[in-house]
């Protein structure tokens, strides 16, 4: 009848991404002086540098009975990106500055503990030249998405073959529509730092002839105190979370969503327990 299968054979982790968001955008000084820091001191591990180009256009409509004129087109540096690639030209590991967000996405995922301790090593070399109290950090967000592939027949796909029957987290049509479904949902929790935003995006599709499932869940911590320096980012307070706890407690409500929605089978083969 076939049966799904984890995206990586001992775990589903097709890509997770850690994110910290700023009070606005960074400037282009500001841009600048974290992509040299990033750049001498990644160098090593994240050997691929890319510039994000942000551009505007200037139109002329001081006639407005002739047709618009176009004007001048600027273009500049709007961010950068890091990266180490794998040989099918996909980043593996990457560090990105761009707009009011530090982002970093790992696709040759080796564990929470590893992947932890890479985010905060890229994230405090990007930060160090930056003035934080002119632009403190307001959210922290840690994303995972999982995927599982069905191998047989479309025609003998069932959600119940891969999530458990009244989960609170999918749609009772979900278990009935075969494998074309989508469901989308979003709720908040507490937290001692702040208030967390969850947004679950389930997709059943069919990719490369096989119907496969793709879990995208996202907890976003906003902040109740912005974190004006690096050491306050980094370092717990008597009511606040340094962001090596933050990311675990996100990391915690993922495998909470995973361990509810999951069946016992599926959780065996990716090493979560219920």
């Amino acid at each position: 009848m076939g049966e799904y299968l984890p995206y990586a054979g001992n775990h589903s982790i097709q890509e997770a991404q850690v994110g910290l968001q700023f009070h606005h955008e960074f400037n282009q000084q500001e841009i600048e002086r974290a992509r040299s820091a990033a750049e001498a001191d990644l160098k090593g591990v994240l050997p691929r540098s890319a510039e994000i180009r942000g551009g505007s256009v200037t139109v002329d409509l001081s006639n407005p009975d002739a047709p618009a004129q176009m004007g001048s087109v600027s273009s500049t540096m709007a961010g950068f990106q890091l990266s180490k690639v794998m040989g099918d030209g996909r980043p593996a590991r990457a560090l990105q500055l761009s707009g009011n967000l530090v982002s970093v996405n790992i696709v040759e995922y080796d564990g929470w503990d590893n992947v932890q301790a890479e985010t905060i090593r890229y994230i405090t070399t990007v930060l160090t030249p930056l003035d934080l109290e002119l632009n403190p950090v307001v959210a922290s967000s840690l994303r995972y998405i999982d995927r599982y592939t069905f191998n047989g027949s479309p025609d003998d796909v069932q959600a119940n073959l891969l999530f458990a029957d009244n989960n609170g987290y999918l749609a009772p049509r979900c278990f009935t529509v075969g494998s074309l479904w989508h469901c989308h949902t979003g709720w908040f929790e507490s937290l001692d730092a702040g208030r967390v935003l969850n947004n679950l995006n389930v997709a059943s599709s069919i990719v490369d002839l096989f119907p496969t499932v793709t879990i995208d869940h996202q907890a976003t911590l906003h902040l109740a105190t912005p974190r004006q320096s690096i050491n306050a980012l980094l370092s717990p307070g008597a009511e606040t979370l340094g962001l090596v706890a933050a990311l675990n407690a996100l990391h915690e409500r993922n495998k909470t969503v995973l361990s509810t929605m999951l069946l016992p089978e599926i959780l065996d083969q990716i090493g979560i327990e219920k």
